[in-house]
């Protein structure tokens, strides 16, 4: 993550998923996938402040695999949710990692998807934009 790219991360990434020479665009039963040849790649990190599991830096091996063309929606994740009775990790352990620096302990506990920034918070006017820090 480069915070300096802002929203900028999302395009650059597709642009780039797209010039890669090996990627195969969608085939007749998953139009919108990419399918990504997998490999080996340097994951993590050997700085000192380093956190849950980001150390060492360590070579892994990607299994080949599709992901979609667009962004999962805020409205896509919430029916996946509903008819998978699907439980984020952040309804799960009861609170989100995502603000763990960033706001007191009892807010961490009234984070997840519904609502995604605590009390009174929703995405009913966010359905259509994708679905942010799910797990």
């Amino acid at each position: 993550w480069f915070p300096s790219m802002g929203s900028l991360l999302p395009p650059v990434l597709l642009l780039w998923l797209l010039s890669c020479p090996r990627l195969q665009l969608g085939h007749a039963q998953d139009p919108a996938m990419v399918h990504l040849p997998g490999g080996r790649f340097l994951m993590g990190t050997d700085a000192p402040d380093g956190r849950d599991g980001e150390g060492p830096a360590r070579e892994v091996t990607v299994k080949p695999f599709a992901i979609d063309i667009f962004p999962v929606t805020n409205k896509d994740f919430r029916e996946f949710v509903r008819e998978k009775k699907y439980q984020t990790e952040a309804e799960a352990f009861g609170w989100s990692f995502v603000f763990e620096d960033f706001v007191s302990p009892e807010l961490r506990k009234q984070e997840n998807l519904m609502p995604p920034a605590g009390p009174g918070s929703g995405i009913r006017e966010k359905l259509e934009l994708p679905v942010v820090h799910v797990s």
